[in-house]
């Protein structure tokens, strides 16, 4: 019997059998497919990570977040006392100075504030992981789709960026891992690839997608979204990539929606994966 207690109600409050048969209507009558896509790869919401019970917990967040931001404060003030001479170090200790603010500092601290979370909810619940696991196959199709969409759009958009600086003659700064890797030995190249292949992924969805993004949630809904991947933008010091990096967001947090915090790790991992052997084939083989 379809009593009120039954029916599934989307965070906005409407009945999800309702919007389950509203939405092929909609989709047909839409005219712009890109249009439809883009609403149904950002907006639509997921069965699985946006129900009303994940919108309560939303503010559970908040504390996690706020230690994060107090140790990318330390993290930021510790590097440039020590690293005011940073092209003095060897390359390793560079990498490894580079990596202070965030991945020590930012992430550390949000993370040792999410520990009473995990320990009362469990990590799967904390972090967004959605159960029952999906199968290594489920996840690696998903992320393979939205790989198939995002790739050749961030080609696309880096291609317009570099056009548009060149033309006005904007000076693009490369990135860090390719300026300090100069002259380097492989042992650099070998901890460069583990940062930006596990260590990065890892560290950047947990504190972004995941913390940041659902702190900002539980205080402004509707500019979540924006805020979040605008924050995930300007942690990468090249802003002749940030409108890619922008795109790139946009389909990591939208991966977490479809399949949870894991899906998110993935793509975000197999991107990284992608653009750093560009990167060495760039190097070895110029």
């Amino acid at each position: 019997m379809d009593t009120p207690e039954n029916r599934q109600e989307s965070p906005s409050g409407i009945d999800s059998r309702t919007q389950s048969q509203s939405a092929p209507a909609t989709q047909e009558n839409s005219p712009n497919l890109l249009s439809r896509f883009l609403r149904k790869l950002l907006c639509e919401p997921s069965p699985l990570i946006d129900t009303i019970e994940d919108y309560k917990r939303d503010s559970l967040y908040r504390l996690p977040c706020l230690a994060g931001l107090v140790g990318l404060l330390i993290g930021m003030t510790l590097f440039y006392l020590i690293a005011h001479n940073l092209s003095s170090y060897p390359p390793l200790v560079q990498l490894a100075l580079g990596l202070v603010p965030f991945q020590f500092f930012t992430f550390g601290l949000c993370f040792l504030a999410l520990i009473p979370m995990m320990l009362r909810d469990g990590f799967r619940k904390s972090l967004d992981f959605i159960s029952p696991p999906p199968s290594f196959k489920e996840l690696a199709k998903t992320v393979f789709r939205l790989l198939v969409v995002l790739y050749p759009c961030v080609l696309i958009l880096n291609w317009l960026s570099d056009f548009v600086c060149n033309t006005l003659s904007i000076p693009m700064p490369e990135q860090l891992i390719s300026q300090v890797g100069k002259g380097a030995d492989p042992i650099y190249w070998i901890c460069a690839a583990f940062s930006a292949v596990l260590f990065a992924p890892i560290t950047e969805e947990i504190m972004i997608r995941l913390v940041l993004n659902r702190a900002i949630r539980s205080i402004m809904p509707i500019w979540a979204t924006l805020l979040s991947t605008f924050a995930f933008m300007l942690m990468h010091g090249t802003p002749q990539y940030w409108p890619s990096l922008f795109f790139v967001g946009l389909f990591l947090l939208r991966a977490r929606r479809v399949m949870g915090l894991q899906c998110a790790i993935l793509l975000h991992s197999t991107y990284n994966l992608i653009a750093s052997l560009f990167i060495f084939i760039e190097k070895f083989f110029d």
